[in-house]
């Protein structure tokens, strides 16, 4: 992939504590390094949030001020990003939650 090739990361987030600062953590360790992490955050109240600005305060957090769920999450990031999608830019999404959901189940069995 070129490096001119932007990258824009979205990280949907809702009461993720950790596995949201996990997530951060590993798409830093990427060898690639054009990004732009958006965190959109769906209303948490662990604070899961502020805590990841603070130790990563070059994401782009997005606080909305309701839960608007996965879909309309992922858009406000999507409208939110610094350019408009073209030949020289990407898009990827994270579910922090659902990761958090799934660790769960695993945990129950």
């Amino acid at each position: 992939m070129s490096e001119n090739l932007l990258v824009s990361v979205i990280v949907l987030n809702y009461n993720a504590g950790e596995l949201l600062l996990n997530c951060i953590e590993s798409i830093k360790k990427s060898a690639y390094k054009n990004l732009e992490i958006i965190v959109v955050d769906n209303i948490s109240t662990d604070k899961s949030q502020k805590i990841c600005k603070e130790k990563y305060p070059d994401i782009k957090l997005i606080q909305n001020d309701e839960n608007f769920g996965y879909c309309e999450g992922n858009n406000i990031g999507i409208d939110r990003k610094s350019t408009r999608l073209n030949s020289s830019h990407a898009l990827i999404s994270y579910a922090v939650f659902c990761l958090k959901k799934k660790k769960k189940k695993q945990q129950k069995s």
